[in-house]
């Protein structure tokens, strides 16, 4: 063998062994379940997102970005320093602690990646925005009593809007707090109070006026029965005799002594037994 062919076969040879141990080492990657690759050649997002399960690319000259899709939570929280303020539809101000539950859409991956790449610091600017231009629509009232879920379905219905066309999946919205100023805050208690007080006036004065209607009928049935019973008398004197005779046997058996003074209103003296 030339020495020229035997330094060309070292070379090649040479060459070989590092391409397959670039291959060995950075030409497969596996991508999770609970994520989507992107995939990038000599820095340029491919268009297609690549899927869970093994791959292979090309060392050096391709790289690889692992995007989360499971569910994420951006929390604005009096806690956490960043709780949205907002201004009501009096133009009262409130501070409302708000968790934002979402997931990307895994064929949006490579648009997310190259346009957007940190969604969770993308969408906070713009949750907020949202979360006022709703709030701006209600009244104290309205958030302090019993629209808080009609609030937190408006909130997420906004923000699909706004974010389903990015890729952006918004899965719940949920209001864990609303603080309203403390004068307000008790002027609407008071408030309440005094219209539970009402309610429960009317329900008193309903109530006695249903049990007054009830004694009025029961009132009516007894003195219809009792026009029953004398018109059954005065057409049938007999029974009353009837029933005298039944009084008579029932007083014969008991341990008085009983003096019956005959006539029409027969009058009956009990003397009792010493």
């Amino acid at each position: 063998m030339k020495p020229k062919t035997a330094v060309l076969s070292g070379i090649i040879l040479f060459s070989l062994s590092i391409i397959g141990i670039a291959f060995a080492v950075d030409g497969w990657f596996i991508i999770d379940q609970t994520e989507v690759g992107v995939l990038k050649t000599f820095g340029k997002v491919e268009s297609d997102p690549v899927s869970p399960g093994l791959h292979v690319k090309l060392p050096i000259i391709q790289s690889v970005y692992r995007m989360p899709v499971y569910e994420k939570t951006i929390s604005m929280t009096q806690l956490n320093g960043n709780a949205v303020k907002a201004l009501t539809k009096e133009g009262l101000p409130v501070v409302i602690d708000i968790s934002i539950q979402y997931k990307v859409n895994p064929s949006y991956a490579p648009k997310i990646y190259s346009e957007v790449r940190n969604p969770e610091q993308w969408m906070t600017p713009r949750v907020r925005a949202k979360v006022r231009n709703v709030i701006s629509t209600y009244t104290v009232e309205d958030l302090y009593t019993d629209k808080r879920e009609e609030v937190q379905q408006k909130i997420q219905a906004e923000l699909s809007k706004e974010f389903d066309n990015k890729g952006i999946i918004i899965t719940a919205a949920l209001v864990r707090n609303i603080e309203l100023p403390k004068q307000v805050e008790g002027a609407i208690e008071a408030k309440l109070k005094a219209k539970q007080e009402q309610e429960k006036m009317v329900f008193e004065v309903e109530k006695a006026k249903l049990e007054a209607q009830k004694k009025i009928v029961e009132a009516n049935a007894t003195a219809e029965a009792n026009e029953i019973v004398a018109e059954s008398i005065r057409k049938n004197p007999e029974i009353l005799e009837y029933k005298k005779l039944e009084v008579l046997e029932k007083m014969s058996e008991s341990q008085n002594k009983v003096f019956v003074v005959p006539g029409s209103n027969d009058l009956m003296l009990n003397v009792n037994n010493k």
